[in-house]
Parts: C-alpha cells; structure tokens; sequence
C-alpha cells in the first residue's frame, strides 16, 4: 500500500510525503521548518523518519526549510545538477555524500521506492518533476509546468494517480492585480501550468494510461480558486464521457493546508 499526503500546495509553500513499506520520502521543503514539522506530525511522522527529500527546482516556496532540514537531519538531498548549482549559490551547500545529483530519464532507488525523473519546463536551472514505482503501479509528481511539452506523453508514465499542477485560470490572471511582468513570467512556456492545460492534460493520462486518481496542485492565491480548477478539469473529462466519481478520482489539494492522504 503506498500513501500520498501534500502536507501543503501553492505559490506561496510546497511540501508533500510519499510512504511505502518502509519508505519515506519527502518531495521538496517550502515553507518554513516549524510549518513542516507541525505537518508532518498531523500524520504521526517526524523529520527523523524521512528516507531523503526531493527537490523539484530551487525557488523559495520548495526549498525555504532545506537550511535547517540540512541542520536538524542528516538526510541526503536529491535533486538536478542545475538546482544543486543553484543551491551552492544560495549558501546551502552540503557535505559530498548528502549530495545526490540525479538526471532526467535515469532511474534510482530510495530504499523501497523507484524514482524516474523527468525535466520540466519552468524558469529555473533543472526544473524536474518525478515518476514513482510501487511494483506495478506509479504515480506522478508534476507542478511548476509553463506547458506540456511532446515529450510529456512519454516522460510521464503514472497508471494509478497524478499530482498535477493546476495554477491559475487565464482570465483571472490576466484581471488581477498582479504586474504585467510577473503575469507574462506566469503565462509563458517557462511558468506555470494553466487549468485549461491542466484539464486536457489530466484527460490524456486517463484516456491513455489509465489514470484513476488526480490530485491538482499548486493553486494561485489570486488567479484561481478550489472550485474553479475543479470545475475545469471536471467539465473537461465529462466532456469526454469520463464521469468524477466513477471513472476518475479528482481532488484539490487547497493552499497551505493538509491534503486527504490518497492511497493506492
């Protein structure tokens, strides 16, 4: 049985937890080092018990707790050359052997779990996402996505659930409040995934792979909200004849606050 908790989602903070058999894994650090202890806790599990963390790409809201993770633990830290580079660069360098530099399509293991990275899209030196293998099933790790490249169809291999990145909704973004650079940064290939791309994308994993459980991540604070990424990917797959609730689970993940944990 493995378990999927995002202890907290958004642009502000990023965490989440994976556990099977022995195995735990924590997939990048925002927020600060009390936000994920209390988190962590709520699920009966401390930093001591981790396995190793993950790092998608080095922007604050997915490594602010890393400097005293790095202090209060003796975890090894994998992640990309580019964001490794960048971590050195921020002052957060780390003894050798707690330095795993991993590589897109090169698989490894952390412990019980088989971890196969893949490249993302965003604007940051060696953005990645993950595929994790529990057997025969796997799931997906994908947010900080400015667009679904070709490749995706192949990179991505999830046959049981998704956590996916559903940021903003276009007009909500483009009518808010934000500098005109920033909402450029957020809509171009390089930024982030919209609800519309996250849609039609969540629609191929099914369709194609056999997806059963979606989570979308990563919400706007103020180009989106829950129900309106829910509603757009909802209406997208019933447009498909894809039914929530039979065919697919589809959850939210809501902004700094503990998921439902998902199993599978």
């Amino acid at each position: 049985m493995t378990k999927f908790t995002s202890l907290y989602s958004g642009s502000d903070r990023n965490a989440s937890v994976i556990e099977y058999k022995n195995t735990k894994i924590l997939i990048d650090c925002g927020g600060s080092f009390r936000q994920l202890c209390e988190s962590l806790k709520e699920l009966d599990l401390s930093v001591d018990e981790l396995d190793g963390v993950l790092i998608t790409h080095s922007h604050s809201d997915h490594i602010k707790a890393l400097p005293m993770l790095l202090k209060h633990t003796d975890l090894k830290v994998y992640s990309s050359l580019g964001t490794h580079e960048e971590l050195y660069d921020f002052k957060m360098d780390m003894e050798a052997e707690r330095r795993v530099i991993i590589a897109g399509g090169t698989k490894f293991y952390i412990n019980d779990i088989l971890v196969n990275p893949f490249d993302t899209p965003h604007d940051t030196g060696g953005s990645m996402g993950f595929n994790f293998e529990f057997g025969e099933k796997i799931m997906t790790y994908a947010t900080d996505v400015g667009h679904i490249p070709v490749e995706f169809k192949d990179w991505i291999t999830a046959n049981e659930f998704v956590f996916l990145e559903s940021n903003h909704d276009v007009e909500m973004l483009k009518n808010s409040a934000r500098p005109y650079f920033l909402k450029q940064r957020i809509l171009g290939k390089r930024g982030h995934l919209s609800n519309k791309l996250s849609a039609e994308f969540s629609n191929y994993l099914i369709k194609n792979n056999g997806v059963k459980k979606i989570m979308l991540a990563h919400l706007s604070a103020e180009a989106n909200t829950p129900r309106t990424a829910y509603e757009s990917t909802r209406s997208k797959l019933e447009q498909n004849n894809i039914i929530v609730g039979k065919d697919v689970e589809l959850q939210v993940a809501n902004r700094g606050v503990i998921s439902d944990t998902v199993v599978f």
